[in-house]
C-alpha cells in the first residue's frame, strides 16, 4: 500500500537504497532492520537520516518464533553462540554519527566483504536451485546491483514476468506484478492485476491496483467494478514480505549463511518498499452521506484496510479513511501503538549466533503471516 513509483535508484549505495526506499513508501516497517548489510560499510551520511530505536535483548524477542531449522545439537549451538561472525552492532545514533564526520571531506567508498559477498551468492543460488518456484523467482528478483543497467534490468522483469505466466501461484504471480506494475515495457504486458485476481479470488490487492488504472483512465464503469469488488473482498493481502519466508528457509546454520540470510532479507525489505503500490485514497476522498452508495463502499473499504489486511501500512490507510468518513481516531491511535511495539524491536544488530537464529525466525513469521498479525501479538 505505497506511493512510491518504480525501482529503487540504482546510483546509490544498497544502504541508501534501502533507507530512501523505506522512508518513502513502507518507513514503519523498513525502519525495523535499520542498520546496514554486514558486508557494506555505510557512508556516514546515510546514517545521520534514521532514528535510533531501543536495542531488544534476547529476552524481550516474542515468545512465539517459527524455527527455520531443525534443532542441532547443544555443542553446536555453543560453537555458534561463540562465532563473532554472528555479532553485528546496531546503528549508530545521529549523534554519534555525526560527531565522527568532517563535513569537507568526502564520503567514503563502501568497503566490500569478499567472503560476505560469497555467502549471499551461494544463498541466493540455493534459492534458484530450490523445487519451489516461488524461491526460484524471489532469487531473480533479488538480483538487482547498484551497477544494473537498463537492459539488466528489463531481463529480471522478463524472467519474472515468465514465472508468473505459468504459475497459479498468487505468492510468485503478485512478486512479478508489482515488479512490473505501470510499467510499459513489452517485458511486462503478459501479467496484469485482473489475473491476479482471478488466481487470488476473494483478495482485495489487485482490485485496488485496478482502481487505480481505472481512475488513471477516467474509466467509470472499471472504477465501479473496483469498488464493488474491494467492498465484498474477504482479506487484503498484498505479502510484501513474504520473500523473507523463502530467504530464511533457504539459509544453512553456519555464520555466514545466517549473516547472507540476514543481509539479503535486508535487501528484500529495501527492494519490496521501493515497489510500486497503490494509491487508495483518491477514491474516497469525496465521498459523503449524500452518494450513498460510494459512501458505503468506502465504510466498507476502511473496515477491510483496519481489520482484514496483513500490513501495518494498509491498517493505517483505512483507519486515515475511517477518520474522515467518521470522525473516529481510536483505529489509528491501535495501528500507531502496535507500530511502535514493533519499531522497539531492534532486528539489525545480534549478539551471538543464537540471537541472530532467533531474529531471523522473527523475520520468517513476518514473512508468513505479514506485519499486522505479528504485530498485534507483541504486549503493550
Amino acid at each position: 500500500m505505497r506511493r512510491v513509483r518504480g525501482e529503487p535508484d540504482r546510483t546509490l549505495p544498497a544502504t541508501a537504497r534501502l533507507i530512501l526506499g523505506a522512508v518513502a513508501g513502507f518507513a514503519a516497517l523498513a525502519l525495523l532492520w535499520r542498520g546496514w548489510r554486514h558486508d557494506d560499510a555505510p557512508p556516514p551520511s546515510a546514517a545521520s537520516t534514521v532514528a535510533r530505536a531501543p536495542v531488544a535483548r534476547a529476552s524481550s524477542m516474542p515468545a512465539r518464533l517459527d524455527s527455520a531449522a531443525p534443532p542441532r545439537p547443544a555443542s553446536a549451538v555453543a560453537h555458534l553462540a561463540d562465532d563473532p561472525r554472528c555479532v553485528i552492532k546496531a546503528l549508530a545514533s545521529p549523534a554519534q554519527a555525526d560527531a565522527g564526520v568532517d563535513a569537507s571531506s568526502p564520503t567514503p567508498a563502501p568497503v566490500v566483504d569478499a567472503r560476505a559477498q560469497a555467502s549471499r551468492a551461494r544463498l541466493l543460488a540455493r534459492l534458484g536451485g530450490s523445487a519451489d518456484p516461488y524461491a526460484n523467482a524471489v532469487a531473480v528478483w533479488l538480483d538487482v546491483g547498484v551497477a544494473d543497467d537498463e537492459n539488466r534490468l528489463a531481463e529480471r522483469q522478463r524472467r519474472l514476468a515468465a514465472m508468473a505466466a505459468s504459475t497459479r501461484d498468487p505468492r510468485l504471480y503478485s512478486l512479478a506484478l508489482r515488479t512490473c506494475w505501470s510499467r510499459p515495457a513489452r517485458e511486462c504486458q503478459s501479467v496484469s492485476a485482473r489475473r491476479w485476481s482471478e488466481l487470488d479470488p476473494g483478495n482485495a490487492m489487485p482490485w485496488l491496483m485496478m482502481l487505480d488504472e481505472a481512475t488513471a483512465r477516467q474509466d467509470v464503469s472499471g472504477l465501479e467494478e473496483a469498488l464493488f469488488h474491494i467492498a465484498h473482498s474477504q482479506q487484503l493481502a498484498e505479502r510484501p514480505l513474504a520473500p523473507l519466508r523463502a530467504i530464511v528457509d533457504a539459509a544453512a546454520d553456519d555464520p555466514d549463511s545466517l549473516v547472507a540470510a540476514r543481509s539479503l532479507a535486508i535487501d528484500a525489505i529495501g527492494l519490496a518498499a521501493a515497489q510500486v503500490g497503490p494509491v487508495v485514497y483518491t477514491a474516497c476522498a469525496r465521498a459523503t452521506p449524500a452518494d450513498a452508495n460510494l459512501w458505503q463502499q468506502c465504510v466498507a473499504m476502511a473496515d477491510l484496510l483496519e481489520r482484514r489486511s496483513d500490513t501495518l501500512m494498509a491498517r493505517g490507510v483505512g483507519a486515515g479513511i475511517d477518520r474522515r468518513l467518521t470522525g473516529n481516531p481510536e483505529a489509528g491511535r491501535r495501528v500507531s501503538a502496535q507500530t511502535v511495539r514493533l519499531l522497539a524491536l531492534e532486528l539489525a544488530s545480534s549478539s551471538s549466533c543464537g540471537d541472530l537464529r532467533a531474529k531471523l525466525s522473527f523475520m520468517r513469521r513476518l514473512g508468513s503471516e505479514g506485519d499486522a498479525a505479528v504485530a498485534q501479538e507483541l504486549a503493550p
